[in-house]
């Protein structure tokens, strides 16, 4: 059974309402018809409730009837229209788009309403379906406007926000504090004189522009082609206290378009539509990028890139300068295959393993420049690796190093002069010594069983433990710098040797704070330090020793203690005392020593 349908006739005629009813019944039609005039009797919400069709009788003008139809936009409306009255239809219909039927005197035109009435309720039908569907895709569209990461926006004529999606709070604003702002808030001051409409026209005016060269607009009015896209803008976030900051955060790319009236009868502006894409992170890039491009440009090391086969995709000014290349000669060849020409034939094979397995190698190596001229070559190559985990590039270092391996070599020379000459100094002091040790022993072969035999033995343990000093101190090399802990611990044996007690019955406790001292103090302090040790040993049966030394300021200080009496104040030592000041004035230093058997040298620090 048919829902009942409410029929609302605006006409003075009631002859309408007779007409109609009777038609009704004849065709069992479930009419519930009213007549009113000038004007319904019934609110819109009620009238939208009861599936109200109004049947409108065109009086004097379309005005009043145009009026009637908007004040119920959700209902149906049928026009009855007079002969004659065909302009007014024609307005009518062209402003409200309703249905509209020609009344003939024979009153024919009543049996044509129910049909009419049919379509405008199916054309209703229609309108609601599609705008249940277009309300639909209107929410699934802003769903997906609020959930993309670009800020979306709509301004008006004006500039001022009327649609700003969720993405703005990204940059501190809600999307509700933006509506009905000017747009211009949001951009850094000294931007908006670039990208606005108004500031922008007005000093282009009478300049002729493409699409190419058009400016790009924030509050963009123009569609297709010269629309703006890819307008970069600095954005300004909001700060924590609810102002405005005036640093940049932010650089947006804008992409707008003009907005236009549907109808094209009625076209005019209703504003401006556009995305707003955060690209801070790729200008950043792009400025480390300029950066680095610099720094390699600059460099001083040759840099070449090539990709995984080895063709040379960059190479930067001074690779060409270093190896006499032309970029035509070089870009684009296959780095693996020049190598073959221009690099030590073993260095090639190491670097081609190298790549085959995707590592570093690094190493000295001989190359030939472009003009056949050869130079030393520190070479590094490794590769990169992207983000699939495969090989992208790899990137050669070169740096000259001619000069390096030059003076390299001239200090191994140097080295192996300064040796030869030490070894002969050495052979000449032990020849010379051994001399020396002849003659006295000689001598004191001649005096055996008298006073002097004591002495020429003392002299003899004395030039054995020069002697035994003199090889520790002119063998190979001497390095610049002397362990002090090392050298004593290593002499004290041989001291021990050139005075025939056997080194473990012999204990001395070493504790030096001084690390290091050059060898031109090394020399004289060894030589004194072996007087002192010699007497106590060799002479006064010491079998005990305790070596401290420190630094303070600029001095040095070494402290020989054993606990027992003086036995350098003997007279027979009196020579080994004179060899011990002499010492200690060749490092600018000094001696003393007291009973008790504590013995001092004092020398100037080393650097």
């Amino acid at each position: 059974m048919m829902d009942r349908l409410s029929v609302f006739l605006i006409t003075r005629d009631p002859g309408i309402l007779d007409d109609l009813r009777t038609c009704a019944e004849q065709r069992s039609l479930p009419y519930d018809l009213e007549r009113h005039w000038p004007h319904p009797h019934i609110a819109r919400d009620e009238a939208e409730q009861r599936s109200t069709v109004f049947l409108i009788e065109l009086a004097d003008s379309a005005a009043n009837t145009i009026d009637l139809i908007r004040s119920y936009p959700n209902n149906p409306a049928l026009v009855i229209a007079r002969a004659g009255s065909e302009d007014a239809v024609c307005a009518l219909h062209m402003e409200t788009g309703c249905e509209f039927v020609i009344r003939d005197d024979e009153g024919r035109y009543v049996s044509l309403l129910p049909t009419l009435i049919r379509k405008v309720l199916r054309e209703r039908d229609r309108e609601e379906t599609a705008g249940d569907m277009l309300r639909s895709s209107e929410h699934r569209y802003e769903e997906l406007i609020q959930a993309i990461p670009d800020v979306v926006y709509k301004i008006d004529p004006s500039g001022h926000f009327l649609f700003v999606n969720e993405a703005v709070r990204a940059l501190g604003y809600a999307p509700e504090e933006l509506i009905g702002r000017h747009f211009s808030e949001m951009l850094v001051p000294e931007e908006v004189p670039r990208v606005s409409r108004n500031q922008m026209l007005s000093r282009m005016r009478g300049t002729i522009t493409g699409p190419q060269s058009a400016p790009g607009l924030f509050d963009e009015r123009r569609t297709g082609e010269r629309r703006t896209r890819g307008l970069e803008v600095r954005l300004r976030t909001k700060g924590n206290g609810g102002d405005l900051v005036g640093s940049v955060s932010a650089f947006g790319e804008i992409a707008a378009t003009g907005h236009y009236h549907a109808d094209i009868q009625r076209r005019f502006f209703t504003g401006t539509v556009g995305i707003i894409r955060d690209i801070t992170p790729r200008k950043r890039a792009e400025r480390m990028l300029q950066r680095l491009s610099i720094a390699v440009e600059q460099s001083r090391a040759a840099i070449c890139i090539t990709e995984p086969d080895g063709i040379v995709v960059y190479a930067n000014p001074h690779f060409f300068r270093l190896n006499r290349f032309r970029p035509e000669e070089f870009i684009g060849q296959n780095m693996f295959v020049l190598m073959q020409d221009y690099v030590q034939e073993e260095t090639v094979e190491e670097i081609t393993r190298a790549i085959k397995s995707e590592t570093v190698w690094e190493g000295d190596t001989i190359v030939w420049r472009g003009d056949g001229e050869s130079y030393w070559s520190w070479m590094k190559v490794f590769p990169i690796v992207g983000g699939s985990g495969d090989v992208s590039d790899f990137v050669f270092f070169q740096e000259d190093i001619t000069d390096r391996k030059q003076s390299e070599t001239f200090l191994r020379e140097r080295v192996r002069d300064q040796d030869d000459l030490l070894r002969d100094m050495h052979e000449q002091t032990k020849t010379c010594i051994e001399v020396i040790e002849g003659l006295v022993s000689m001598r004191a072969a001649g005096l055996r069983g008298t006073p002097a035999e004591r002495e020429f033995e003392a002299v003899i343990a004395q030039v054995r433990a020069v002697s035994a000093v003199m090889r520790g101190m002119i063998v190979g090399t001497t390095p610049p710098l002397v362990n002090l802990d090392g050298f004593l611990n290593q002499e004290f044996p041989q001291v021990c040797q050139a005075l025939n007690v056997p080194p473990e019955e012999v204990t001395a406790e070493i504790d030096l704070s001084i690390a290091r001292v050059s060898a031109q103090v090394a020399v004289p302090l060894a030589v004194a330090l072996d007087q002192i040790v010699t007497v106590l040993i060799g002479f006064g049966q010491v079998r005990y020793l305790q070596l401290v030394g420190g630094s303070e300021n600029d001095e040095s200080w070494i402290t020989i203690s054993h606990g027992g009496r003086d036995h350098l104040s003997a007279p027979e030592h009196a020579l080994a005392v004179r060899i011990v000041e002499a010492m200690a004035m060749r490092m600018d230093g000094t001696f003393t020593h007291r009973d008790g058997a504590s013995y001092r040298l004092t020398f100037q620090s080393t650097p």
